[in-house]
């Protein structure tokens, strides 16, 4: 599952897997599973829309990130979302409003060393021992590391193939050499959306 959603009154839940189908659920015994499909994304608001049938039903699921809460447990979600759904014995669509998060990429979750940026290798011989490296904390949303000049840290989290990192702060040694690479990773990394593949 690459993201989730929820909702009450009635209670639904909704889980979408990119690359291969989309699955809503009631309390009612309805079990909806739907062919995944290329989002829709509005020109002029941060909303994605999925619309997919099949001879059962049709389903038009959208995102909106602008941040919602749970009325039931009080979690927060990064989105709110909008299903509307009919059978296809049904000619009028059924809404059914909640709140839904990317599911967070668990394989990133530790130490990784930083091998090249923008085109220039790192060669860790040039760091007396303490390479550039990112470590992330997934479950917090949270990334920390050294450029190797400076120590800095920050939010980050996934989405889909994607992390998003926020503003990064570091610490503000001066240093004359490997300034160059330094440089780069600060400039990359931070407020940066970049997309990512685990080999």
């Amino acid at each position: 599952v690459d993201f989730y959603a929820i909702g009450n009154e009635p209670f639904w839940n909704l889980d979408i897997n990119f690359e291969n189908k989309i699955v809503f659920k009631n309390l009612n015994g309805l079990e909806f599973i739907a062919p995944a499909v290329d989002p829709v994304k509005a020109m002029d608001a941060n909303v994605t829309r999925y619309r997919s049938n099949t001879e059962s039903g049709e389903i038009i699921v959208q995102l909106n990130q602008s941040g919602c809460t749970d009325n039931m447990s009080g979690q927060k979600f990064d989105y709110q979302v909008t299903v509307d759904f009919k059978t296809s014995k049904e000619s009028d669509f059924k809404t059914f409003k909640g709140c839904g998060d990317y599911v967070p990429d668990f394989r990133l979750h530790n130490i990784w060393a930083i091998i090249e940026v923008d085109g220039v290798e790192v060669n860790p011989e040039n760091f007396n021992g303490k390479s550039p490296r990112l470590e992330f904390k997934i479950s917090e949303e949270k990334v920390l590391g050294y450029n190797g000049c400076n120590y800095f840290n920050g939010a980050a989290k996934t989405e889909n193939d994607m992390i998003i990192f926020g503003y990064l702060v570091s610490t503000l040694m001066a240093c004359s050499e490997n300034e160059e690479i330094s440089s780069k990773i600060g400039k990359m990394l931070s407020n940066s959306n970049l997309d990512y593949t685990i080999e």
